[in-house]
């Protein structure tokens, strides 16, 4: 069900709860889990906050908090910090603004969502307890370990085992390749 999606505590004004709904419409058809998603009403320091675990749920780690500020009639997103659900000082390479209607910024915030949720990951191991996931049309790294990095880059670095997901499926969920 759409409303199982971005839940929050408190009251939203007119213009974050035509975003948030707009924005739950179109989450219904993800390929994701609605319990990775959240949105935190505005506050003393952030405005409203819709925010998506990129997760591997075989491994038990979030590997990634893509988030949207929405502001007024003014949308960022990027990722966010997995607690404190801020940008980055300086943007990655998922970063994107836009200024519009709540239902305008819902649709342009549920197109960058998607486009991350279709990205291929690789889950690249290394040692039995070591392992780095990156995205795999980049080779940007998503995260490590059991934790998140911020994304990053990892050129020249051909992974000596891998397993590939995409399209909306989980990292740990395809079949192994080795490079």
């Amino acid at each position: 069900m759409a409303d199982e999606w971005f839940e929050y505590g408190g009251d939203l004004g007119e213009t974050e709860r035509r975003f948030v709904e707009a924005l739950r419409i179109r989450a219904a058809q993800w390929r994701a889990s609605p319990l990775d998603s959240r949105a935190d009403p505005p506050g003393a320091e952030l405005p409203l906050v819709a925010s998506l675990d990129l997760s591997d749920p075989v491994a038990g780690c979030v590997l990634l908090t893509l988030g949207v500020h929405l502001d007024g009639r003014t949308l960022r997103g990027d990722q966010v910090h997995d607690q404190l659900f801020t940008l980055p000082d300086e943007p990655t390479g998922l970063a994107f603004a836009a200024t519009g209607d709540p239902e305008e910024l819902a649709a342009r915030a549920a197109d960058w969502f998607e486009a991350v949720l279709r990205r291929p990951v690789v889950r690249c191991e290394w040692t039995l307890t070591r392992c780095v996931y990156l995205f795999a049309d980049t080779g940007e790294i998503v995260g490590a370990g059991a934790g998140s990095v911020r994304l990053a880059s990892l050129t020249g670095w051909p992974p000596p085992a891998a397993s590939t997901a995409g399209a909306g499926s989980t990292p740990g969920d395809s079949g192994s390749r080795t490079s």
